[in-house]
């Protein structure tokens, strides 16, 4: 065998500029930017936010790839406190197209408490002796209690000094301790922004930039545990609850938001119909809206509670009440006002969280014009006699004697009676069709 033209050691710059070129076809083609778009959203749907922050930023070109599931997952949905950090960071989104482009549902929240309590301290002036000074060390007491120091807006302040500049512990301070001039100017603007009504523009120039905007909430986040003297909070008349700006906002929409949920508390007459009438002003095609008080709240009023005859909601098709009583009356007006004709094209209405005496839920119930009624927690007192002798078709069969009604649907109906004793009326998920 002639082995004369076999070269009997291989040539290493051969070798090198194989790999090389193995190396480079490979990157060039099991690259992950190499992925179809699809498959991109697979590898980035399971990461947490800032795993998925960490991607992005490692090249321009994942970066613009992976744009569209960053927008849909994170900013579909906005929740917003007002506080100044909240309406700063909500505003950074508007500004950008390319996020504010995907924003279809934004909930506005905050706390009534606060904002009352830190009415009271609109005309204290807060020195670097806030811990020292009697009058200015209650009025700080009373926001350490509400644990206000520990938002962001504050603890940035504390992050941006040393320990030997920053003289004060936001948990453990004692008598003779100081606070630093830069917390007190903080704590003096966060008192303007709250009373003043600062967040209200930066919050109507928002709503302009949202091209999307379907759904809009403005919710109270209140700690409803929370007890402190009753000097320590300004009253309803005297405050800017944010209920008042509600027309305003929404006025200034750029599009037209058709579903609207409210959950804060309505202590007077006169709030209660503000507020409709502002929605009839700046929402006149609200197809969905759901309503909240607290079953605590109370109008002392001895006049029934109606909705004003000029209010209408034409194109209104679902409407929710939460956490009603009869004492509120709230319920009662909408009841009435469904009746008369306030809102001609509701289909559906849905109770939850509500207590009634089972006669008088049942003869409201039988004269609504409503297509499909929803219950949710519902507590009926009812007298011992109708509870030992009542069944779930009974109380279907009393609801079906209205007219209107096509469909029910129920979860969690319970009865009871004053001095003891209950029944669960209808199991979870019960539905009822005529």
């Amino acid at each position: 065998m002639d082995y004369a033209n076999v070269s009997a050691t291989p040539n290493p710059t051969d070798h090198a500029s194989a790999a090389l070129a193995n190396t480079t076809a490979m990157s060039s083609t099991a690259s992950i930017l190499a992925c179809p778009a699809e498959l991109i959203d697979k590898i980035i749907t399971p990461l947490r936010l800032k795993d998925l922050q960490s991607f992005r930023a490692s090249s321009r070109a994942l970066q613009a790839k992976s744009l569209d599931h960053y927008r849909k997952s994170y900013f579909k949905r906005r929740v917003v406190d007002i506080t100044p950090d909240g309406i700063s960071n909500l505003v950074a989104v508007a500004n950008n197209p390319h996020l504010s482009c995907e924003l279809h549902t934004l909930t506005v929240r905050f706390e009534d408490h606060v904002m009352r309590a830190a009415c009271t301290m609109k005309y204290l002036h807060f020195t670097r002796l806030a811990f020292v000074n009697k009058e200015e060390r209650k009025a700080t007491d009373v926001l350490l209690q509400m644990h206000v120091f520990e938002t962001p807006y504050f603890q940035n302040a504390v992050r941006s000094h040393s320990p030997g500049d920053l003289i004060w512990s936001m948990k453990n301070y004692r008598v003779g301790e100081i606070i630093t001039a830069d917390m007190a100017d903080r704590l003096n603007r966060w008192i303007t922004f709250m009373t003043k009504k600062a967040w209200v523009e930066p919050l109507r120039e928002v709503m302009t930039k949202l091209p999307h905007l379907k759904a809009a909430s403005l919710c109270d986040r209140r700690d409803r545990q929370q007890t402190l003297h009753p000097s320590y909070y300004a009253p309803y008349q005297q405050y800017p609850h944010p209920a008042n700006s509600l027309s305003a906002l929404l006025s200034s929409c750029a599009n037209r938001v058709d579903d609207i949920r409210l959950d804060f508390q309505l202590c007077l007459e006169t709030g209660f119909q503000k507020v409709l009438r502002a929605l009839h002003v700046s929402s006149p095609h609200l197809q969905n809206l759901s309503m909240a008080v607290d079953k605590q709240t109370k109008w002392y009023t001895p006049e029934p509670v109606r909705i004003d005859s000029g209010t209408k909601f034409r194109h209104l098709r679902q409407l929710h009440l939460q956490r009603i009583s009869e004492r509120s009356l709230m319920a009662t007006a909408f009841f009435e006002a469904i009746r008369e004709g306030t809102f001609p094209a509701l289909e559906t209405l849905s109770l939850e969280n509500m207590t009634w005496p089972y006669e008088k839920f049942m003869s409201e119930m039988q004269a609504l014009k409503v297509s499909t009624l929803k219950l949710n927690r519902i507590y009926l007192d009812a007298n011992r006699t109708r509870l030992t002798s009542w069944n779930p078709d009974g109380f279907i069969g009393e609801l079906f004697e209205n007219k209107f009604l096509r469909a029910i649907h129920v979860d969690d109906v319970v009865g009871f009676f004053e001095g003891g004793g209950y029944k669960v009326f209808l199991a979870p998920e019960d539905v009822a069709e005529k």
